[in-house]
């Protein structure tokens, strides 16, 4: 083997083991979009708290794998059975076309002190492939019972937000009818509520799909180790 192929060889071996550690740390799970904070029981969701509806919502530019999506819930005199939403939109108009996932859980009740309860966090999706676009966690709950979602006031909460990932909100609403809270009406943004203004925690995890960069990186490693290899096979002495 000559030195241009060997130049060639290592090169090309440079370039595929960059690629591959590109991609093992662009595939590292992350935090795309959290809104944490001190929570109190100050946001309930149930007709007995005029059947309310909370949601909060991220934008991304990015294609996320593996996403996982979780509050904090808490119940303090009855179980809560909550159902949960992953939308494209909310409000009037919204269909069932516009929902990615559906579930419904059931949060044990909380036997702690009421004036303190305890907050459990609930994962409601996870595993799921989300492609650019607007996404919101639609909480509600059709029962007569009231469940809590953890409320941040506003100045408490902290923001983290992966590149390419934005907040869209938290919002609000009560008095509905149906069982569809994707398409309720009267949504109001809560961090401009005149007596609880914030947002609702929630945490989405996600790993990142690669960027162009570390995939041209393992091209050009294939495309260096078969000029070195063709090259090779063209000089290797032929027996007489």
């Amino acid at each position: 083997m000559g030195r241009e192929n060997a130049n060639a060889l290592i090169l090309g071996i440079l370039f595929l083991l960059a690629g591959l550690v590109t991609d093992r740390i662009k595939a590292a799970p992350i935090t795309a979009a959290s809104v944490s904070g001190p929570t109190f029981f100050a946001a309930g969701i149930g007709q007995g708290n005029g059947q309310q509806g909370a949601a909060m919502g991220f934008s991304t530019t990015n294609t996320l794998l593996g996403v996982s999506v979780t509050a904090p819930i808490s119940t303090i005199a009855f179980d809560g059975v909550v159902d949960a939403y992953l939308t494209r939109k909310f409000g009037p108009g919204t269909t069932q076309s516009d929902v990615v996932q559906h579930v419904t859980v059931n949060v044990p009740v909380n036997t702690s002190n009421p004036n303190f309860p305890q907050f459990t966090p609930v994962t409601f999706f996870s595993g799921l492939t989300l492609s650019p676009g607007d996404y919101y966690l639609v909480l509600a709950q059709y029962g007569p019972n009231t469940t809590g979602v953890g409320f941040v006031f506003q100045g408490s909460q902290t923001f983290t937000f992966a590149p390419g990932v934005s907040f869209l909100g938290t919002y609000g609403t009560n008095s509905q009818s149906g069982t569809f809270a994707p398409g309720f009406g009267g949504w109001s943004n809560e961090e401009q509520n005149s007596l609880f203004a914030g947002d609702i925690a929630f945490t989405a995890t996600a790993t990142t799909v690669p960027e162009p960069g570390s995939a041209t990186l393992c091209l050009l490693a294939g495309g260096s180790l078969l000029a070195a290899c063709s090259s090779r096979s063209r000089r290797r002495p032929q027996k007489l």
